[in-house]
């Protein structure tokens, strides 16, 4: 399903800054506070910031200040940005709000300048608490341009309304998913419409593709490749090689047709 849609990003995306500015609510420099640096190496060592740990961050509005840590999740808004960096850490944080004395002076700067008025928040009650907070087991794009990549999600992160997560799905599905005989049904089934020849799959589509049992597979442990999948299916080294060749040409004449 999609991720969390906030209805007011501007607000409740941050990132963290890599320097300390004026406290908003002290008019003081927090000189302890965590900025990106320090910030990334907690998570870079695989623990979390302690719960009151004070981190300079800024909003999509321009807002610069400071959150407890408690109030801040990572989540990936950028498919690519998890692609090329499998083991980093997002650089978008998401305010949920916990407790805290800035992160409630922050819900209070929301309330002044009208956040609970957009008809796109005022329908939560209250209109802060956000929705899933559960991490998906993995991540799968909406859009897909040349390179399909389904990814476990091993670090727990949330994810933005535009990307979709598994959220009972076994590891070895989503290994499943990588072949490229799921690909190729995807292929079949595509739409077009992001730009740039970007296939744009809905869930529907999504759970429409052909995916291998996996008791058909000897070990549920062991790499699944698409010689496996190939072999289980009972096709030759030629067959496999054509259906590797028909799943690049229907992704170059997608991307072709979007072009010309």
């Amino acid at each position: 399903r999609f991720g969390i849609k906030t209805g007011a990003n501007d607000f409740f995306y941050l990132e963290v800054l890599p320097y300390r500015p004026v406290c908003p609510l002290c008019g003081e420099v927090h000189e302890e506070a965590l900025t990106r640096q320090e910030e990334a190496l907690n998570w870079a060592k695989g623990a979390r910031p302690a719960e009151n740990a004070l981190v300079a961050v800024r909003n999509e509005a321009g807002w610069e200040g400071y959150l407890e840590a408690g109030s801040l999740r990572p989540i990936v808004k950028s498919y690519r940005e998890l692609v090329n960096h499998p083991d980093g850490v997002p650089s978008l944080r998401l305010f949920v709000y916990t407790e805290g004395e800035h992160a409630s002076n922050y819900l209070r700067h929301g309330e002044k300048i009208a956040i609970p008025q957009r008809s796109s928040v005022g329908a939560r009650s209250p209109w802060w608490k956000l929705s899933p907070l559960t991490p998906p087991r993995a991540i799968v794009p909406a859009g897909v341009d040349r390179e399909y990549l389904f990814l476990p999600n091993r670090r727990g992160f949330l994810i933005d309304k535009r990307l979709y997560g598994l959220y009972r799905t076994e590891p070895i599905v989503v290994r499943l998913m990588n072949t490229s005989f799921f690909k190729l049904s995807l292929e079949v089934l595509v739409r077009t419409g992001l730009g740039g020849g970007l296939a744009d799959f809905t869930v529907y589509e999504y759970k429409q593709g052909l995916l291998l049992n996996p008791r058909l597979l000897p070990d549920p442990d062991a790499e699944v490749t698409d010689k496996l999948v190939g072999d289980i299916l009972g096709l030759n080294n030629q067959e496999q090689q054509e259906l590797l060749f028909a799943l690049d040409e229907l992704i170059k004449e997608r991307v072709s047709r979007a072009n010309t």
